[in-house]
């Protein structure tokens, strides 16, 4: 349908047509939804627990008006979950996306607000179509996991609505307060508003927050001098190195390291690190945009030494994969620098051996966070849950590819 969509809109304009006349085959519109956590009874504060009645009729007068059938979002008490349950009432797919441990998230955000709100977290996650996590492991008193948290959602809400060709909307609980740090629903609405995205606030009186809301009083710390980052990482290898002899290697140091040792630099010092083992090559970016241009590039320069010709064996080709998650950064004490440690790392170095030579595939988070970032460069086409290397599971993976390029032929 998407397809079809996307044609009829190319005649109307070569047919001088108004492209309204194709609203009656949309798509349902996809949301990306947020808002306030509610405060338990005889609370006051911004989100008092005496609004939720009017709250949860707004939010079920909205869905119904942008016949909306799909919402991606977290799940704290309060308004996560009034939109959660006004989804599945109406038969709407629900995305969750959540940014830590399951366990730890309730205690942090869900059971402040009372433990009606814990049962409602269950049923929802229960019935949800898909749940991810920013990390699977703790919290740490790391307030970005929120924030990554919420641009995952937020990226994969418009990579859908992109997929199906349809409408695209915010639709956010808010008081109005603008953002005092880079998390939570006033900053998620100012990063949605500054894409140009269309939104609709339901709004609340203006209020100071209740601080139990929020985060934990007493949060384990994460050790001195490691702490997580969000970063953006590229696992490259060479196919065909394996087979090469000691004659070979020099050439390959040479001809194709070297080459890609040029890419590389053109970065500068937008590349956090960088390491390399024989054929293998590892890059850590702070922008997701600056990592797919460094990917696409290596990947343009092997290309070309192929088409030039060389010493080496003509099917050497390039592998590549891209993720997005927070990672530590602390020194290593091995390599005497400043290095990247953690489970998303594994992640990427996942990814790679299962792409096609000559491609890059990237995970949901780097597509989503690449969307909204540098939306107007970059395509990540989905090509679907590949099994990732190493027995790590199925992860769902995209083809980065520069928009106006054709779509390589896997």
């Amino acid at each position: 349908m998407a397809t079809t969509r996307k044609q009829l809109r190319l005649v109307c304009q070569a047919a001088h047509l108004d492209a309204a006349v194709l609203a009656g085959f949309g798509p349902p519109c996809v949301i990306h939804f947020c808002g306030h956590i509610i405060l338990p009874p005889g609370s006051q504060g911004r989100f008092a627990a005496d609004q939720e009645d009017l709250v949860k009729a707004t939010i079920g007068e909205g869905l119904e008006r942008h016949s909306v059938g799909f919402g991606y979002g977290s799940l704290a008490a309060g308004a996560d979950i009034l939109f959660a349950e006004a989804l599945l009432e109406r038969q709407a797919e629900l995305h969750v996306a959540l940014p830590f441990r399951r366990e730890e998230f309730v205690e942090i955000s869900v059971r402040p607000s009372g433990e009606a709100w814990v049962e409602r977290f269950e049923r929802c996650l229960e019935a949800a179509h898909s749940v991810r996590f920013a990390t699977e492991d703790s919290y740490l008193g790391d307030d970005q996991l929120f924030s990554y948290c919420s641009g995952t959602a937020m990226g994969l809400a418009v990579l859908r609505a992109r997929y199906l060709d349809g409408p695209l909307l915010q639709m956010a609980v808010w008081d109005g307060v603008p953002p005092a740090a880079p998390v939570g629903t006033a900053f998620d609405v100012v990063q949605w508003r500054d894409l140009g995205l269309q939104q609709e606030i339901i709004p609340l009186p203006a209020a100071m927050p209740a601080s139990s809301a929020s985060a934990p009083a007493a949060a384990p710390p994460a050790s001195e001098g490691l702490h997580r980052v969000r970063r953006a990482m590229l696992f490259g290898d060479v196919k065909g190195f394996s087979k090469l002899g000691d004659r070979d290697l020099p050439l390959f140091v040479e001809q194709i390291l070297g080459r890609l040792a040029e890419v590389i630099d053109k970065f500068g010092d937008r590349v956090s690190f960088r390491n390399t083992w024989g054929d293998g090559v590892f890059v850590v970016f702070e922008s997701v945009g600056e990592a797919a241009r460094c990917a696409l590039e290596m990947q343009a320069t092997m290309a070309q030494l192929r088409r030039q010709g060389s010493d080496l064996p003509d099917d050497m080709a390039l592998r590549l994969g891209g993720h997005y998650g927070p990672i530590f950064r602390t020194r290593d004490p091995v390599l005497k620098v400043e290095n990247y440690f953690g489970a998303h790392v594994s992640r990427t170095a996942r990814i790679e051996p299962v792409t096609p030579e000559g491609c890059v595939y990237v995970s949901e988070s780097f597509a989503a966070q690449l969307t909204l970032e540098q939306a107007t460069r970059f395509a990540c086409d989905y090509v679907g849950n590949h099994p990732a290397a190493k027995g790590y599971g199925s992860l769902p993976m995209y083809l980065l590819r520069r928009l106006g390029d054709e779509i390589a032929a896997l």
